[in-house]
């Protein structure tokens, strides 16, 4: 599988259909993701919490990738996020 290939599974299975169990697919255990939010994830369990606490948050949370851009082993994506903010996301309540 390509960078690119792994980038759309990222969005679109991970994210958009929620299946998580494909950060044990794809992701490295001891990764750090620093989500929009602003909060930085250590390993591919805290990750999880993050989508899930995103989920909450936004239950139709959706990833539009625009564009993809690569160059060797990096891949830059470009993206429309959409979503209803229906649950608490920290200490911001739904609007």
């Amino acid at each position: 599988m390509d960078g690119e290939q792994l980038v759309r599974r990222f969005y679109d299975e991970l994210w958009n259909e929620w299946r998580l169990e494909v950060a044990d697919e794809i992701l490295a255990g001891d990764l750090d993701f620093r989500g929009s939010l602003g909060s930085v994830e250590h390993g591919r369990e805290a990750f999880k919490r993050y989508v899930e606490r995103v989920r909450a948050a936004f239950p139709d949370w959706h990833n539009q990738v625009d564009e993809l851009f690569s160059a060797g082993d990096r891949v830059v994506a470009r993206l429309t996020w959409t979503g209803t903010h229906r649950g608490s996301l920290g200490d911001v309540a739904p609007t």
